[in-house]
């Protein structure tokens, strides 16, 4: 009686939207264009969380997310009481006491993660940290007697993302995972979901090997606002890799085994290294900015970026930085002549603070010829890329990719000129610059062949009229 009472305690909280748990799979094989969106999506969602951890806590960012929740409450007294109780009195300590309260917390956060709104992530973000903080404590506490320990947790899914975990190698659970030692109540509550159009009903098996495990878990009954015995709760972002998926005997039930051996970290680290190494900037917050246009959401990477400039102080090393970014949303979202007034604001900040000859100056003298030449404006173009050239010749390595890079430009929008034996002239010192550091058979080299060849293509059109 007593552990169907705690089903019943969780079946409301369980079976509704909030606990849809956000999914990420990173497929077995990236072999077409939907499995490599797969890989990406998987891939974003996990330096998401990475990033969302590492951003500094400020003095304001508890008051930033309680406000953030007062606006979305604001015609809910109950919840505002809610509200104004966690703003007097919350604690670090408290963080899984108030997660598993029933209340505008755990349904705001939870939402944001299935949705992936970084806008809300943002502003939750120290509390994240805080619930990750205190379950990596309690992990670290515990004796950890088993070598191994299998946990359950019940879920309706779509058919999209059963289809998903069917071909998939590794499932990111994107939300704080909340599992139990109890496999009876999990089955009983996978059974109640099958009543749901539309919906699959699984039952997640996971086996944890406890001494490798890296990713944080812990046993909350005393921590939690509801004391359900046996539940165990994972910190946000935990990778299983996917053991079989196979219906279960005289029932409608698909178990889907996982598996967490702490040997996922390696091989995903490896995976999302590339994209790391594209977002990560030295200021924590402008990574968030540059995966979310990584990402192409560039509506929330602008609003995200003009809210940092409007928070950031015009003596923050950063500034120019900024500005750059939200040039290069603006410059892909096609709105060139704001794209252009960006730019020219960080080219500003970055000759009154770095002077005339930093790499950084070199780098938006490209950026605003990059626009000129959108705008199909070639004389100005030209005249940024030569500047961007010659201060990068100055500052780089002469046989840095950037000044290969610098080469192309200008043989390209000289080729766009008709200017075809000085763009010729560029694109072979680009070539020869590609094929000494970069070897005959990277995508670059093959096109700088291709400039050329289409250059030649043209010169022999014009040579016949």
């Amino acid at each position: 009686m007593k552990h169907i009472c705690e089903a019943l305690r969780k079946d409301v909280r369980t079976c509704s939207n909030d606990t849809m748990i956000p999914m990420s799979v990173m497929p077995s094989s990236p072999s077409n264009t939907n499995n490599n969106r797969q890989e990406a999506s998987f891939m974003y969602s996990q330096l998401l969380i990475e990033i969302l951890f590492e951003v500094d806590i400020t003095d304001t960012s508890k008051q930033d997310m309680i406000d953030e929740c007062r606006m979305q409450y604001e015609q809910n007294e109950a919840e505002l009481r809610y509200i104004d109780e966690f703003d007097k009195n919350y604690q670090k300590h408290q963080a899984i006491w108030w997660y598993t309260r029933e209340c505008f917390l755990y349904r705001m956060l939870n939402k944001a993660l299935r949705v992936r709104d970084t806008h809300i992530l943002f502003k939750f973000r120290f509390f994240i940290k805080d619930l990750h903080d205190q379950l990596t404590a309690l992990y670290s506490k515990s004796n950890h007697r088993e070598s191994t320990l299998t946990l359950y947790r019940e879920q309706g899914i779509t058919i999209e993302e059963f289809e998903k975990l069917q071909q998939g190698a590794f499932v990111s659970m994107n939300n704080f995972l909340s599992t139990s030692t109890n496999r009876a109540i999990a089955v009983q509550l996978a059974q109640q979901s099958m009543n749901h159009n539309g919906v699959i009903s699984v039952l997640f098996e996971m086996d944890i090997q406890v001494q490798k495990c890296i990713s944080p878990f812990a046993a909350i009954e005393e921590l939690s606002a509801v004391k359900t015995e046996n539940e165990i709760l994972f910190s946000i972002g935990t990778v299983f890799r996917i053991e079989s998926v196979e219906k279960q005997d005289f029932t409608n039930i698909w178990n889907i085994k996982l598996a967490l051996t702490g040997e996922e970290d390696k091989e995903l680290k490896t995976l999302t290294n590339q994209i790391r190494q594209e977002v990560r900037s030295e200021s924590k917050l402008n990574s968030l900015g540059r995966l979310l246009q990584k990402m192409g959401k560039y509506i929330e990477a602008e609003q995200y970026y003009l809210v940092l400039l409007n928070e950031t102080s015009p003596e923050d090393p950063y500034i120019a930085t900024i500005h750059n970014n939200i040039g290069l949303i603006y410059n892909d979202m096609g709105d060139y002549s704001k794209a252009l007034t960006y730019y020219e604001q960080a080219l500003e900040l970055e000759l009154k603070r770095l002077g005339s000859n930093h790499p950084f100056v070199a780098t938006t003298y490209n950026n605003i010829g990059g626009v000129y030449n959108e705008m199909r404006d070639y004389s100005k173009a030209l005249t940024y890329y030569e500047r961007a050239l010659e201060l990068k010749l100055k500052t780089l390595d002469p046989n840095h990719p950037d000044v290969a890079a610098a080469y192309n430009n200008i043989g390209g929008v000289c080729d766009d000129m008709g200017d075809y034996s000085k763009a010729l002239t560029y694109y072979e010192q680009a070539l020869e610059l590609e094929l000494k550091t970069l070897g005959s058979n990277h995508p670059d080299v093959a096109a700088a062949y291709i400039n050329i060849g289409r250059l030649y293509n043209d010169m022999g059109a014009m040579t016949i009229f």
